[in-house]
């Protein structure tokens, strides 16, 4: 997988999900500088999301288009563009990223993260795919 080329696009009004490790690695290295209601906010169905601020992650400094926790970002913007399409019940390239052919340079790759993918979201976020 190739590096990401910052342009920031990913970061405007993001909805990635966190789980209770991707929140727990965030403060213990900066736990002097964020409490969890600064960056995540709880979803009516119970869910830890990414804050928005000024239309972009809390996390995103739009004058670098950085993050700013890049080394313990959560696990969701790791995968990213590999998103998981809940009504097609599949991995896909989320097509809001411009430069995505740049990850993933094989379908072997790809399959692999996608199983990834598919782990984290069932095991860490609890949320059932239900893959028949």
């Amino acid at each position: 997988m190739k590096a990401c080329q910052d342009c920031g696009i990913c970061c405007l009004e993001t909805e990635m999900f966190l789980s209770n490790s991707d929140i727990k690695r965030i403060l213990k290295k900066y736990s002097d500088f964020y409490e969890v209601k600064n960056f995540a906010k709880l979803t009516k169905y119970g869910f830890y999301q990414l804050r928005n601020i000024n239309h972009h992650c809390f996390f995103f400094d739009p004058e670098t288009k950085k993050c700013k926790i890049y080394d313990v970002r959560p696990k969701g913007c790791r995968f990213y563009p590999l998103i998981y399409n809940l009504e097609f019940k599949k991995c896909i390239l989320d097509k809001l990223c411009p430069n995505r052919e740049l990850f993933y340079e094989t379908s072997s790759e790809l399959r692999k993260n996608c199983i990834k993918l598919r782990k984290f979201i069932e095991k860490e976020l609890g949320i059932s795919l239900n893959q028949k």
